[in-house]
């Protein structure tokens, strides 16, 4: 039996980087259960970068 802690620190499989052309390809697709998925409203990898570090830069109250 696995335990919960061996998964926990287990590698997860790589993914490919998700590009203007990567989602592109997937607008041609349909996938089921998620909606912002399906409409395109999800982040480039390259996005994804910026708005951490935008984010990071904001003050804390």
């Amino acid at each position: 039996m696995i335990k919960h802690s061996d998964m926990l620190f287990s590698d997860f499989p790589q993914v490919g980087k998700i590009t203007q052309s990567a989602k592109d390809a997937n607008s041609k697709r349909t996938f089921t259960g998620s909606v912002r998925i399906n409409n395109g409203q999800y982040r480039t990898d390259e996005q994804v970068k910026e708005y951490r570090e935008r984010s990071l830069k904001r003050s804390l109250p």
